[in-house]
């Protein structure tokens, strides 16, 4: 399965490199170009220290690209910044989707699965909610 991960942060680098490693093909996004260039080259994330990433982790920050690939949308991204991100993806959004966005948005106090929903115009029942200790 092809899957692109929004947010290239320690947490949606580390998933996406174990969705890698059992076979799967994924695709990071990174707000920050440069940040994008240096992990692409150097297979290093500053933030995984001892970690060397699998060479087809792919690393982009087109928006454009990381909604175009995949079959599923893994969503890492810090939930401060889910609405102001989703706001930029197509408007009729039909891939799966998973978040693994800690918290709630402050000025609502919504779950990350409601400013998913109410953004991209789906059924929060429909949206994947993947959390830990």
């Amino acid at each position: 399965m092809k899957i692109a991960v929004l947010g290239a942060g320690s947490w949606g680098t580390a998933l996406g490199q174990v969705l890698n490693e059992n076979g799967h093909d994924v695709c990071l996004w990174h707000l920050e170009p440069d940040f994008v260039d240096t992990i692409n080259q150097s297979h290093v994330h500053p933030f995984l220290p001892g970690v060397q990433l699998n060479h087809a982790l792919q690393f982009t920050s087109s928006l454009e690209e990381i909604c175009e690939y995949g079959e599923l949308l893994l969503s890492a991204v810090p939930s401060q910044v889910v609405r102001l991100v989703l706001d930029k993806f197509p408007e009729h959004w039909d891939k799966p989707i998973v978040s693994v966005s800690k918290g709630i948005e402050n000025n609502t106090g919504m779950r990350m699965s409601e400013v998913i929903a109410e953004t991209l115009h789906l059924n929060p029942e429909e949206i994947v909610i993947l959390s830990g200790p």
